[in-house]
């Protein structure tokens, strides 16, 4: 179901591909003939101000427009603001009349020194108009941003951003608690087994390798039907696994033969608790 707000967002992302194609263009106002190709970008777009202002100001992601500055070289050493929205401000904290006019090395102290890889991706769009998307940790600001960069003219580029800080958090504190739990799982003496809704094994813990006798490569991408014995009741396993794709029945514990890899046959007593992840895996705690 898509929301108001995925609707909203869409609709924006749509008028950011227009002034991205108009700023391209030089086409954003009218002028007398001839008078366009006398203008700088930067004249261009102060003309265009009172078309597009409203739009900057109203971006949910931060807008930066700025003109690359090179050496004797050729290469990027810095770069001027040439234009900012009012969620520049809000995402980095930092005033428009600080950065409007000024180099970066000016408006932020240090950042060549922390991020020289800046410069030469934003020289690289700038010179070659090969657009880009990447993450980075923002030392000066202590911030993760999500950038994409374009260039709407030679020389020039502009840098849509977003603040992704607290969502890089929530990433670090989900893989913590999925190494915690790992670490828990792997000490676990039970042996514990993870089934996608189809029955294909696609986690197991050291104690139920050993019960078993086989490695985690060998055990993953088996289906758990493959190793219960009798054969004869393979198709009745198949067909409660179904049960569990359908439905969350009670946790179930029931007892079972599977072979192991030397070929004994051992009696096992399976706990399913039905907690699924995601993707609709389920989780089973095996004992013998």
């Amino acid at each position: 179901m898509v929301t108001g707000y995925e609707k909203g967002r869409r609709k924006l992302v749509e008028e950011v591909r227009t002034l991205r194609s108009k700023l391209a263009r030089l086409e954003p106002v009218e002028f007398k003939a001839g008078q366009a190709e006398h203008m700088s970008v930067e004249d261009v777009l102060r003309a265009s101000d009172e078309k597009y202002r409203p739009l900057f100001d109203n971006m949910f992601e931060g807008f930066a427009y700025c003109r690359i500055l090179l050496d004797e070289n050729e290469r990027p050493v810095d770069f001027v603001y040439i234009d900012v929205n009012d969620a520049f401000e809000r995402l980095t904290g930092l005033k428009k009349e600080d950065v409007l006019g000024k180099r970066v090395t000016e408006a932020i102290p240090g950042i060549k020194e922390a991020h020289p890889e800046l410069f030469d991706i934003y020289g690289e769009v700038a010179l070659t108009g090969k657009e880009t998307k990447f993450e980075i940790f923002f030392e000066p600001l202590q911030i993760w941003l999500s950038i994409s960069v374009y260039s709407p003219d030679r020389g020039y580029f502009v840098a849509i951003f977003e603040n992704i800080t607290e969502r890089k958090k929530a990433e670090d504190a989900l893989r913590e608690s999925e190494d915690r739990y790992r670490i828990l799982a792997e000490r676990n003496p039970h042996g514990i087994q993870v089934i996608d809704p189809t029955g294909i094994i696609t986690y197991v813990n050291h104690a139920y390798q050993e019960m078993l006798g086989y490695t985690k490569e060998e055990l993953l991408g088996k289906h758990i039907a493959d190793l219960l014995e009798p054969a004869s009741k393979r198709p009745e396993l198949r067909e409660y696994l179904s049960l569990l794709v359908k439905e969350q029945p009670e946790p179930t514990t029931y007892f079972q033969q599977n072979r192991r890899k030397d070929g004994e046959v051992i009696e096992q007593a399976v706990n399913w608790n039905y907690s699924r992840d995601d993707e609709g895996n389920v989780v089973g705690f095996i004992s013998v």
